[in-house]
């Protein structure tokens, strides 16, 4: 059976539009990774949400 690990999951409208494992995350990476889906999705960076989970 495979390894649980913890990830960070970044939802818009309620729905996942991305995830990483925290292991090895950078400084900014969030707020980096929060910017550039703003950006994808034209919407402010309020409007994303970060969660963690086990997968």
């Amino acid at each position: 059976m495979k390894e649980k690990r913890r990830w960070k999951v970044f939802t818009y409208n309620g729905k996942e539009i991305f995830a990483y494992t925290i292991f090895g995350e950078g400084a900014d990476e969030e707020e980096a990774t929060i910017a550039l889906l703003a950006y994808e999705n034209h919407c402010y960076p309020e409007a994303i949400h970060v969660h963690k989970e086990m997968r």
